[in-house]
């Protein structure tokens, strides 16, 4: 059983909880330590502990913990989100350039054979691992050697991670003339938004194969976003005609210190006119009146890098200065014969 201080060992020791109240301490604290590169993994975590809190039992969640003596080196979570299962992440606290594939194999192949032997968890759960680049090609091999499950031939992302503060969003601050001709208004969403919010989420899925999403799952998602307040609109109304959503930004993985913008999606017929990059700040300037990040991933060929980095998200863009903490991350998935695609 889990314990609130760290125990004393030289040997990896492994520690697995399916209750947050369970999760031991001194790796929370790292978790927190590190809000930025951690935020695909603590947001939950503490969602969870405030429903258990509540006497509201969540399952199908699942943490593991790989530590020396309470020296954490990798933190691992099958969790899930509003709109099905998440992929498998993993955290490390280890700094990039020590992520050799000989250092972290040990720990890792802890890790697999944990989830293998997982009375919770099967196999055909795990359709896909996200972490640093490292980290996951080094996992993914591990995976496929012991169940045999091969990976996709193509990644399913490969993106940078960045992240936004007060500092930075102001000193990028500049003035975007808004859609020619039409009244522009920046909000939260509401309720009579979620048909246009639901159009904007089923391109985005459709454009984010194979997390494609059906009407009603979009339908489903935008209800959701806007009744827990995680969505703003940019919204259009030219002289004579109905207003429209022009973008949205969702921002759905969120702690005290930091949040997550998870999906920013322009219609079509708005592209190219400055309305991502109006939204993504506005709603940046909004979180971070509370919060000291903002997060974000961006695909590495994604040209909405350079809209990010006009915003204030550091290492990323056009020529963009290396940041502290900004590297590549990468998700592979599992061939999708033998496993069971959740959604993220």
């Amino acid at each position: 059983m889990p314990v609130s201080t760290a125990p004393s060992s030289t040997e990896l020791q492994v520690i697995v909880v399916t209750e947050a109240r369970r999760f031991p301490a001194f790796a929370k604290h790292v978790l927190n330590a590190d809000p930025v590169r951690a935020n695909l993994i603590l947001p939950t975590l503490l969602k969870c502990y405030a429903a258990e809190n509540k006497g509201h039992a969540l399952e199908g969640h699942l943490w593991i913990v790989i530590h020396i003596g309470g020296n954490v080196k990798f933190i691992a979570s099958c969790t899930k989100g509003y709109m099905g299962d998440y992929p498998l992440f993993i955290y490390t606290p280890i700094p990039s350039e020590r992520l050799h594939p000989e250092y972290i194999r040990p720990s890792l192949t802890m890790i697999a054979r944990t989830l293998l032997h997982s009375p919770t968890i099967s196999r055909r759960r795990i359709y896909s691992v996200f972490a640093q680049e490292e980290v996951t090609k080094v996992f993914a091999s591990i995976w496929t050697d012991i169940t045999g499950i091969p990976p996709e031939s193509i990644p399913y992302y490969h993106a940078k991670i960045s992240y936004a503060t007060q500092e930075s969003v102001a000193r990028f601050n500049r003035s975007v003339n808004p859609i020619p001709n039409a009244v522009c208004e920046m909000r939260p969403a509401v309720p009579s938004d979620v048909d246009g919010i639901a159009d904007l989420c089923f391109r985005f899925a459709k454009d984010s194969e194979p997390f494609v999403l059906s009407w009603r799952a979009a339908l489903e998602e935008a209800r959701i976003l806007v009744q827990c307040g995680q969505v703003w609109v940019y919204t259009a109304t030219p002289p004579r005609g109905p207003t429209s959503i022009a973008s949205i930004v969702a921002f759905t993985r969120n702690t005290e210190v930091a949040a997550a913008i998870t999906k920013v999606y322009t219609h079509p017929e708005f592209r190219s006119l400055g309305c991502a990059e109006r939204l993504v700040r506005r709603v940046c300037q909004h979180l971070l009146k509370t919060r000291r990040f903002i997060v974000l991933y961006v695909g590495l060929d994604n040209p909405a890098a350079n809209v990010y980095q006009k915003v204030g998200f550091l290492g990323v863009g056009l020529n963009a200065q290396p940041a502290p903490g900004v590297d590549n991350w990468l998700e592979v998935g599992f061939d999708r014969n033998q496993v069971r695609l959740g959604h993220w």
